[in-house]
């Protein structure tokens, strides 16, 4: 069984907020200074989320994000602690950590399947999703941090 969810709300705004810096580009009557402001509001935005946005699967062995220039693939045993907290889905590893957009952002028709899934999954093993500010600074994948609380009851 694989269950397949994406965030094309994320691509698809970021798709639009750079549309929107190159036509806005074209009416501003300026000089440089305008054209970088409107690429540093909406260009650098639209190319952020399109860089965020992700394809996420998961199978009864492993979980899979897939973003434009990366791929992180995970055991489901080898989770050892689980957070969320703006718009941000973090699954630690003893090896590190994986950070994917959260439930809000997904779309398509196995949503509902793929979360019921992720509850199955991280419950046969103990571990509860936290709500953490922390995880709203974690939008890319690291390697362990000492620090991390384990969220595994034991």
């Amino acid at each position: 069984m694989s269950l397949t969810v994406k965030t094309s709300v994320l691509r698809w705004l970021g798709i639009a907020s750079v549309a929107a810096a190159f036509a806005v580009s074209f009416v501003v009557s300026g000089g440089w200074l305008e054209i970088g402001l409107v690429w540093g509001l909406f260009g650098v935005l639209g190319i952020t989320l399109v860089l965020m946005s992700a394809t996420i699967e998961a199978t009864d062995d492993t979980i899979t994000v897939r973003r434009a220039f990366s791929i992180a693939k995970i055991r489901w045993s080898d989770i050892v602690g689980a957070s969320v907290g703006g718009g941000n889905l973090v699954l630690y590893t003893a090896d590190g950590r994986v950070s994917m957009p959260s439930a809000e952002f997904w779309s398509g028709p196995q949503k509902e399947s793929f979360n019921a899934l992720l509850s199955e999954k991280l419950g046969a093993v103990g571990i509860t999703i936290r709500r953490t500010v922390r995880a709203a600074g974690q939008i890319d994948n690291r390697p362990p941090n000492t620090s991390l609380e384990r969220t595994r009851d034991r």
